[in-house]
């Protein structure tokens, strides 16, 4: 704003300006960012060349649609770099989490993400995309371009999380429909708290019912949830709890989330490029995935335990109740583990516990990490290698390439693109009240009654036939009346 314009001229370069001045600097320099908004598109497809040209096996798309003048409009944009993709595909557990977020000020649209998860359990870029609005065409030709590009023939393999998105919902029903496709717990808490806000109990029973890890629990969690309110059971009823309830996941992706928390976190990552024209806001995602990367092979590179800090601090808080329980050992890996009046079943062998955690999230549960305490057993051993220090390694091993500057693909000869227009915004659009019948006008009501403000203030009263409010006449007339009547 113009006030704090002012102050960081008054820092920086010790001059003092007037408010005025620093409004119509701000007026011109947003006059410029409009411009530089409409010019961006004009120089997409050059971009996308660049992209192609410095990272080789990377996917960089322009979508375009003619409009009446036979221009080509911009429609979408897509981009999958080499480097993320393969190694994705090669490192890092199947899953996928998908989601739309909406741009800023300049660029009206919305743009959809698909982000993975790395060994330290952090997010980890794979696609991004640019489009007019989140609609079911929008979700599918996003979700096409992913398929083909990550080569995902076999979806049974492969675990989507995402939102309450209807278009997104409708995409994946008709391109992956053998894929797992979990909803986010956090969306379904907010949609059901609509009908039920007064509920102080409706998070902790909705969590409750999605963080269990057995058939078991889960029956016993849902009943909590009838005691507890009827109504609310039953609208939760409606959201189907098999979807997004760890018991009912596949196995073997060891990924035990039931919210759609990473897409969020890359989200807010990526705030302020949101703010920017087209190509500036594109380039500034890919250099915050760069730094992303090299930052993190740092990370990696130092780490000295065998499985990764995620997975180092699951263990710790694990021991202090392992270290409690009371293990009987049976044959061929089996145990017999006893805590808090609790018994449960661990196979060291099939890496599995009665309590379910395991098997689900990859890493050793607390009655497991007690069985191997007393054996003498390495836990880090029976650790998922998705969680491995040398995947992580891997992972960051191998970085982006710089994107080199406008001034070599601003080229002539590719095809210029024009702005799309202002999209739809929600919601029913208003319609103006038409008159049928013109208004009759009373017999003592001005003509010149409906004039504007303005000039009713530069015409004075001169023109103007002021009426009396107690008989109706003109004000002259009734002046008139009553000079006469005073003369008799």
């Amino acid at each position: 704003m113009p006030e704090e314009i002012q102050q960081i001229i008054k820092e920086k370069w010790k001059i003092v300006s007037t408010q005025n001045q620093c409004q119509r600097g701000r007026l011109l320099a947003l006059k410029w960012l409009e411009k530089e908004y409409e010019e961006q598109f004009a120089h997409l497809r050059g971009y996308a060349q660049e992209i192609m040209v410095t990272n080789p096996g990377s996917t960089a798309i322009v979508d375009t649609f003619k409009n009446k003048a036979g221009e080509d409009v911009f429609n979408g944009f897509y981009v999958c770099f080499g480097v993320l993709r393969d190694t994705w595909r090669g490192y890092c557990r199947p899953i996928i989490e998908l989601d739309g977020t909406f741009l800023k000020r300049a660029v009206k649209g919305v743009l959809l993400t698909a982000v993975g998860h790395d060994t330290n359990n952090q997010i980890y870029p794979i696609a991004w995309a640019v489009v007019q609005s989140e609609t079911t065409d929008s979700w599918l030709w996003f979700i096409k371009k992913i398929k083909h590009d990550l080569v995902l023939q076999d979806w049974n393999r492969f675990v989507i999380i995402s939102d309450r998105s209807k278009g997104l919902k409708s995409a994946m029903e008709s391109e992956l429909p053998n894929a797992e496709h979990r909803k986010c717990v956090k969306h379904i808490a907010e949609n059901v708290k609509k009908n039920h806000a007064k509920k102080d109990l409706l998070k902790p029973r909705i969590w409750d019912i999605a963080r269990s890890y057995t058939k078991s629990e889960f029956d016993y969690n849902v009943k909590k949830l009838q005691a507890y309110d009827l109504a609310l059971y039953n609208d939760v009823m409606k959201e189907l709890p098999k979807t997004w309830s760890r018991p009912f996941y596949k196995l073997r992706s060891c990924c035990e989330n039931v919210d759609n928390n990473a897409t969020e976190s890359f989200n807010s990552t990526i705030t302020k490029s949101r703010t920017k024209s087209m190509v500036p806001m594109l380039e500034m995602i890919r250099r915050q995935a760069m730094e992303r990367i090299a930052k993190r092979h740092i990370t990696s590179m130092k780490h000295e335990g065998v499985c990764s800090k995620y997975v180092a601090k699951l263990l710790a808080e694990e021991k202090k109740i392992a270290d409690e329980c009371v293990t009987t050992p049976a044959t061929r890996g089996v145990f017999e583990v006893s805590v808090d009046n609790d018994r449960h079943n661990v196979n060291t062998i099939r890496h599995t516990c009665s309590c379910g955690k395991w098997q689900i999230s990859g890493v050793p549960c607390e009655h497991a990490y007690g069985a191997m305490i007393d054996k003498g057993l390495k836990v880090d051993d029976y650790v998922s290698n998705f969680f491995s220090t040398m995947m992580w390694q891997y992972i960051y091993n191998t970085n982006l390439e710089p994107v080199r500057g406008p001034r070599v693909w601003m080229k002539s000869g590719l095809g210029l693109i024009v702005a799309p227009p202002e999209p739809d915004q929600p919601g029913r659009k208003k319609k103006k009240k038409q008159k049928k019948f013109p208004r009759i006008k009373s017999k003592f009501e001005s003509p010149k009654k409906k004039k504007k403000k303005r000039e009713a203030e530069k015409l004075g009263r001169a023109g103007r036939t002021v009426h009396c409010g107690s008989c109706g006449e003109a004000a002259i007339t009734h002046l008139v009346a009553k000079s006469i009547q005073r003369k008799r």
